[in-house]
């Protein structure tokens, strides 16, 4: 906002309210407290600018400036609270501003909702925060309906913020070469899953074991999935929320082998696509949701990898097309009532395959789906 000292002068002798508040550098040691504030600011329904907000750090109660010594930890502070305390993850902006006579503050610009309200994590779930003047307190039911009535967009706006929330659990995509996949209930608007010790017990039991899981952690409302130590090639991460919504992100190795200069991808994909599903879908039925679903796949720095069609009546004959694009995303909408996982598969891989400028015959992955079913896989 480039807001000056004069202006943090004025505000601070005039505008503690619903857009401003004061704060003692001692918040900077209070996570939910200055969560709770960043998530209320951010709720505020009646303001009129694209931002919620201000708050002011390094201004005691009485209102007097206070010496600070200014450390990059403050803002890593602010940003980690943001990303770990409130869901949707918040973007707040941080700056230090100072004065010609030496003062200085931290101003933390709020942005406001804009596809659901903010809500404070904590170990019941999601907390909506709201302000009354300077306070700051619980939203009743009432207000709540209002908020979410206020941030109403087009139907896909609940699927649209829990991309960005699932998917911000993981790295950015990067050069290294990845196969990532989220998948979204649409028709969610709620908590689908308590975390409580048996949903998490039987949760944590039906992973599938081709994904080689190694540790499971309960994060707050969240269950965490890790592979192998990150970030080494072949490792994978997986995140399912109190929402349902689920996304996992599997490095691939760049080894070589007899076959070419890079790894073929295309086995390991499908049955982890395949049980991946599989497992989601199972999750969903344990908690009665039978609705629409978005499915979204991406490979990532791929270019140039093998992608290995496998001929069924000679099993040591492969035919080897490269991957054109650098990047392939597909995507699916379906309702769970016309589920059937083995078509799903097919026609995915069959438009990732057109990528490559090349279409996959579906006898070319029959081979994997009669070892899926071997294993007592259900693949129809």
């Amino acid at each position: 906002m480039g807001l000056t000292f004069e202006d943090i002068d004025y505000m601070k002798n005039n505008l503690e309210n619903d857009v401003f508040d004061q704060k003692s550098i001692g918040i900077l040691s209070e996570p939910q407290h200055l969560a709770s504030e960043m998530v209320s600011f951010g709720n505020n329904k009646f303001f009129s600018e694209n931002f919620g907000g201000i708050i002011v750090v390094g201004i005691d109660k009485d209102g007097n400036y206070e010496d600070f010594v200014s450390k990059q930890a403050h803002e890593e502070f602010v940003m980690n609270i943001a990303r770990d305390k409130i869901i949707p993850p918040m973007k707040p902006k941080f700056e230090l501003v100072e004065s010609t006579d030496g003062k200085k503050v931290y101003v933390i610009t709020i942005p406001k909702m804009v596809t659901t309200p903010y809500g404070l994590k904590t170990d019941e779930g999601s907390v909506y925060k709201v302000r009354a003047g300077s306070t700051v307190r619980t939203a009743s039911p009432e207000e709540l309906s209002e908020l979410h009535l206020v941030t109403l967009k087009p139907e896909n706006s609940f699927k649209n913020q829990q991309v960005e929330t699932i998917e911000s659990e993981f790295p950015k995509m990067s050069i290294n070469p990845s196969f990532r996949l989220t998948i979204i209930p649409i028709d969610m608007n709620q908590r689908m899953i308590e975390f409580n010790i048996d949903n998490t017990e039987w949760i944590k039991s039906k992973i599938p074991k081709y994904t080689h899981i190694r540790s499971v952690t309960l994060s707050q409302n969240e269950i965490h999935y890790d592979s192998k130590t990150r970030p080494s090639p072949d490792s994978a991460l997986f995140v399912l929320n109190e929402y349902g919504s689920f996304s996992a992100i599997e490095f691939i190795n760049n080894y070589q082998d007899k076959l070419g200069s890079k790894t073929v991808i295309m086995g390991r994909q499908i049955v982890l696509l395949s049980s991946l599903l599989n497992y989601i879908k199972e999750v969903y039925d344990k908690f009665a949701y039978s609705g629409r679903i978005s499915i979204k796949l991406q490979f990532n720095s791929v270019q140039g990898y093998n992608f290995k069609d496998y001929n069924v009546d000679d099993p040591f004959h492969f035919v080897e097309k490269q991957f054109l694009k650098s990047d392939v995303t597909i995507n699916r909408e379906i309702s769970l009532k016309s589920w059937n996982l083995r078509s799903l598969v097919e026609s995915i891989f069959d438009e990732i395959c057109k990528a490559c400028d090349w279409i996959l015959e579906k006898s070319a992955i029959h081979g994997y789906f009669e070892h899926l079913k071997s294993k007592g896989f259900p693949i129809e």
